[in-house]
């Protein structure tokens, strides 16, 4: 499909649709809102760290303890956690050095927390165009995205399912660019026999409520390389050199240090994260084998030699309007949504209008830079299409059999209703 210019979209109505099926089975929450697994362990290491009196990770021995045995989880050197996957982020990069107007190639279908920490660092979000078939970065677009400025790569495995890291590899190879993959919907999402996260520099994962496990809200980066760990874990701590015994600050650098109350969840959350991605996987594959789509829409497809993790499932619209699929299965009582985002993520407002650093407009607005980017429609066309067609069925490891059925009975509803 060539790559024509969309047109900035208008705002639509949803049709008028009957209220959600009385039979819609209730899904399991697992006594939380997210519907993670929760139990004794949790409340077990809490009652711990609050009876020990250290709540602060620099007065404590929980967050080393988590970092340890996340980083052996992992087969990394190293592991540094702070207080969200947007922190994890930016301290990737911070480690990495980053300079003003540097660039960073990534996603334009993802969370502001891939994108903000770039702009933090005075950096330029660079935005890769999307295939249309996995839903995930193309490797030709990021090749044609890279200038004499372009500082790092940043892969988005999004919704669990890892990027062609293959082709990215040999790009970041050619060029000597380093990659931050972005795993934070990619807990042990396998690609060629190992794990996102694995396969380059710097690895970030996100202990959001909605992840695969979760403290409430924390993140990982994780890394092989000794000198980017020194880096990422004074760059989490305002640049503070606390092992060497001295009180100076090296550089500036923000505080995103986590709790020991956060940490000891989290241990307590590890151990089970091998049951929760052998869940999802079983029940998405269930639901991805289940369905004829009868060609009104199409699943995201991984890329070979991928294993998904299945944080979402995600799917496009093909002959009907997103709008009409996403509605008739959210009536049905179907855990689904009308999209992932409503734009790519560079026409946020924030981005669209540079609401940066107040109204400075910085960094694309400084001196230095000669030619800065903009972020119209029309930028990545094929990512625009999509976000036009995606919706989205969320899935949860606690599914039993009945809604795992109800789910796929309601797609093929939809498959035959609206073909």
């Amino acid at each position: 499909m060539t790559d024509q210019k969309v047109a900035e979209p208008k705002e639509t109505r949803l049709p008028r649709t009957n209220g959600p099926a009385s039979d819609a089975p209730a899904f399991p929450r697992a006594g939380t809102a997210a519907g993670r697994r929760f139990g004794p362990e949790e409340l077990e290491a809490l009652r711990q760290v609050m009876e020990s009196g250290a709540l602060n990770r620099n007065a404590g021995a929980i967050v080393h303890k988590f970092e340890r045995a996340f980083a052996t989880y992992y087969g990394r050197k190293h592991c540094v956690m702070v207080s969200s996957g947007t922190a994890a982020i930016h301290v990737a990069l911070g480690s990495l050095g980053i300079n003003p107007g540097d660039e960073v190639i990534t996603s334009p279908i993802t969370d502001m927390g891939t994108v903000a920490p770039i702009l933090l660092l005075n950096a330029i979000p660079v935005f890769a165009d999307l295939d249309e078939r996995t839903f995930l970065m193309d490797p030709a677009s990021i090749e044609a995205n890279i200038t004499k400025r372009t500082r790092a790569i940043m892969p988005v495995h999004l919704a669990g399912y890892p990027c062609d890291m293959a082709a990215i590899k040999a790009i970041a190879a050619r060029h000597g660019i380093p990659i931050v993959e972005d795993c934070c919907q990619a807990y042990c999402c396998g690609y060629q026999s190992r794990w996102v996260g694995q396969l380059t520099e710097i690895g970030c994962f996100s202990l959001n409520q909605h992840k695969h496990i979760t403290c409430g809200d924390g993140g990982m980066m994780v890394t092989d390389d000794d000198a980017l760990a020194t880096r990422a874990k004074l760059f989490a701590d305002k640049g503070w050199p606390r092992e060497q015994g001295i009180r100076d600050y090296l550089f500036l650098a923000p505080n995103y240090r986590v709790t020991e109350l956060q940490a000891a969840v989290a241990l307590a959350q590890l151990p089970k994260l091998a049951s929760v991605v052998r869940d999802r996987r079983r029940i998405a594959g269930r639901i991805l084998a289940g369905v004829d789509s009868c060609g009104i829409f199409e699943w995201m497809q991984p890329v070979p030699g991928a294993q998904p993790s299945y944080w979402l499932l995600l799917a496009r619209a093909l002959r009907r309007p997103r709008d009409e699929l996403g509605r008739f299965l959210i009536q049905r009582g179907v855990p689904a949504m009308n999209g992932y985002l409503s734009a790519p993520i560079y026409r946020s407002t924030m981005l669209a209008h540079m609401k940066t650093f107040g109204d400075s407009g910085w960094p694309h607005r400084a001196a230095e830079i000669q030619s800065p980017r903009t972020y119209e429609w029309g930028l990545c066309p094929r990512a625009e299409r999509l976000v036009a067609e995606m919706f989205v069925v969320q899935i949860n490891e606690n599914y039993g059999d009945e809604q795992v059925a109800y789910i796929i009975a309601a797609l093929k509803d939809m498959a035959a209703r609206l073909a």
